[in-house]
């Protein structure tokens, strides 16, 4: 006797099981064959999910594809074999070249007659049962939708008991703030700002013996994670605490179907925009986490004209360099040399320690004006974008009210909602920014309002490079690098207030051989101004200004400039940056 074959499935959203199912294919077949000739296939997945991701599915297919003969497929409803119109069609299509029947038990046909041919009135039925199975589903799918956001708007949770770290379910269902988790939210993002990493923090979570979620609602539960363990062992991770620092329902926005839902907040917006511009600051490169590139944005190429970024190995042999991003361009190296960043930024610091530029710093009252300006803008442009938000999340909830109305075909509402959904994602984080930059203002303004802030300031900042690379932004323009020599770099500084140059850019010489040494010296050379004078164009070098030139009134080429300005370096225009000047890459510990 040949075999027949049961398929059944319900949806992974279904509560119930599929025995039923089976129940009712077993009561269609009755007693013509025994369980021994019953070949039964059942899981629990999406009808919309893939052939090939259907494991119990493909599994009878490839029987067949291996010669199984199977007298009649069972199955409750056409929608249990799938819910996408298409590939349903194909696999009834593929069984009936197979001369394999599918014998559908609700309405008790089978899509083949007695002769093993296809029933042409059963199968104008079936394309009825496959349409509307799937418009069922569509219709269900686009009510539930509705009822959660409705219900969420309310301010209601659903599903199971795992909310968030920090709230609970109410016994009106409404999303509440769980006072002792609350506590250790407020711990763990205060940790944050003070410094402490995402790492550190479960650690003290761990030794204070903080329960988990998982510890607090399934204590001594087995639970199946790569290896089997029990839930007490569960301990705080550093993805944990990332999770919850990146989570903007703390701050009172909770995120439902791409909109954004008030909810009760445990700490206040600014903690959570400060911690939120830490951790996007950060790279997954542990040796970057508390560096600032001091020059960043600011150092240009004078042989490109492109800009230079930082290329930081925290190894003995490893690159310390700010390097000409041509170097990243396949076959692109202008040939620029790279410059080591403690001596570029140590040389930087020394020049603006000096009293000719340190006056400019004095005068409290100009600086203080561009930082209230600047404040004054960006406030403004913070509100721009808060309404511009506003606006959008409107849009999308429009947008999601015409498609639960079938006035949106599904894929306009996806391209749209997508869209949509990326214009605010683009303005959350450029408001991180914004508040981030607001935030270092004020502190400015709070120093400059100090007239104790010139000398004193600027070493204070020595060793808080955030604070450091304010005062750097206050003051440079540019910084453009010119190899002149295989040891030597022409450095043309612009220092600048309140966006306009103070003084004329100032021209050094660069010794790279001390920083090779076995104690690095850090050496450079003021420009002698009877020299000949660079000029730029576009920030590459173009030609040099001549006080005296040679009586054929030939041009001299770059090259000799080059050579007269290195043999004109002596002891006189010499300077030495002082260890106390010397500024160095801080390393996490």
């Amino acid at each position: 006797m040949t075999k027949i074959a049961i398929y059944v499935r319900v949806s992974t959203v279904d509560k119930q099981d599929y025995q039923r199912q089976i129940s009712d294919c077993l009561t269609a077949i009755g007693d013509k064959y025994t369980k021994d000739n019953i070949d039964i296939y059942g899981e629990k997945i999406s009808g919309y999910v893939k052939q090939e991701n259907r494991p119990q599915l493909e599994l009878m297919l490839s029987k067949i594809e291996a010669g199984e003969i199977y007298d009649m497929i069972y199955i409750t409803e056409v929608s249990r074999l799938g819910r996408e119109p298409e590939a349903t069609r194909k696999l009834i299509d593929y069984l009936t070249t197979k001369k394999i029947p599918i014998f559908i038990t609700s309405i008790n046909k089978s899509t083949l007659d007695e002769n093993g041919e296809r029933d042409t009135v059963m199968n104008i039925v079936i394309q009825v049962l496959i349409e509307f199975s799937n418009a069922e589903a569509v219709t269900f799918k686009k009510r539930s939708i509705s009822g959660l956001l409705q219900s969420a708007k309310s301010g209601k949770v659903g599903g199971g008991a795992y909310l968030p770290y920090g709230y609970k379910k109410g016994d009106d269902k409404m999303m509440i703030i769980d006072t002792n988790e609350a506590k250790i939210i407020v711990d763990i993002f205060n940790y944050y700002k003070a410094g402490a990493g995402a790492k550190k923090i479960a650690g003290y979570l761990n030794d204070r013996k903080i329960k988990t979620k998982m510890n607090i609602l399934a204590p001594d539960k087995i639970i199946n994670f790569k290896i089997e363990k029990n839930s007490n062992s569960v301990k705080w991770s550093d993805k944990t605490v990332l999770d919850i620092i990146s989570n903007p329902l703390y701050k009172g926005d909770r995120r439902y179907k791409g909109i954004i839902i008030p909810a009760p907040a445990i700490i206040s917006s600014e903690l959570f925009d400060e911690c939120e511009q830490i951790r996007t600051t950060k790279t997954n490169r542990n040796y970057l986490t508390t560096y600032t590139y001091l020059l960043k944005d600011t150092v240009v190429c004078g042989c490109c004209g492109r800009n230079y970024f930082a290329k930081y190995k925290p190894t003995p042999t490893g690159d310390k360099v700010y390097i000409c991003s041509s170097r990243l361009i396949k076959g692109g190296n202008c040939g620029n040399v790279g410059v080591n960043i403690s001596l570029l930024e140590s040389m930087v610091f020394n020049i603006i320690s000096t009293a000719s530029i340190l006056k400019y710093i004095d005068d409290s009252k100009r600086p203080k004006e561009s930082i209230v300006s600047t404040i004054s803008t960006l406030e403004t442009d913070l509100k721009i974008n808060e309404k511009l938000i506003m606006s959008n999340e409107n849009k999308k909830e429009l947008l999601l009210n015409a498609y639960l109305n079938e006035t949106i075909k599904p894929e306009a509402f996806t391209t749209k909602s997508n869209e949509l959904e990326s214009i605010v994602t683009n303005l959350i984080e450029s408001n991180y920014k914004i508040k981030k930059a607001i935030l270092d203002n004020k502190i400015m303004l709070e120093k400059y309002a100090d007239k104790k802030h010139t000398m004193d300031m600027l070493m204070n900042a020595k060793d808080n490079r955030t604070e450091l690379k304010q005062i750097y932004n206050q003051l440079i323009d540019k910084i453009i690098l010119t190899n002149i020599s295989p040891s030597k770099i022409m450095v043309s500084i612009s220092f600048s207030l309140n966006g306009k140059i103070i003084i004329p850019p100032i021209t050094y010489i660069l010794d790279l051989n001390g920083i090779r040494k076995g104690t690095p010296e850090f050496k450079y050379f003021e420009y002698n101004s009877a020299l000949p004078q660079p000029s730029y164009t576009n920030n590459k070098l173009g030609s040099f200004t001549v006080n005296d030139p040679p009586e054929d009134d030939l041009p001299l080429s770059n090259e000799n400039i080059f050579q007269s300005i290195i043999d004109s370096l002596s002891d006189k225009n010499e300077c030495i940056i002082p260890a106390i000047n010397h500024l160095k890459i801080p390393l996490n510990k």
